[in-house]
């Protein structure tokens, strides 16, 4: 199932937007990808060699640093 089809799914099933936003926080361009039908370039995981390009807040990152398994961080 791709990232959209989940997100449809989630949303159907009542949960909140949080399921966008996690998914956002990695890709910002993230709707866009969706809409061009490229979601196998959706990122899953944060790559610390990318944060900077993600220009996360320092506070969010501390937070999804310390989420414990919410947010797949890989080297």
């Amino acid at each position: 199932m791709v990232a959209a089809d989940n997100v449809t799914t989630a949303l159907g099933k009542g949960l909140s937007l949080a399921a966008v936003g996690h998914g956002l926080i990695m890709n910002p361009d993230w709707v866009e990808k969706v809409q061009n039908g490229k979601e196998a370039e959706i990122e899953t995981s944060i790559k610390t060699s990318k944060v900077s390009d993600l220009e996360l807040p320092e506070k969010l990152w501390n937070v999804i640093q310390a989420s414990g398994p919410w947010f797949k961080i890989e080297e």
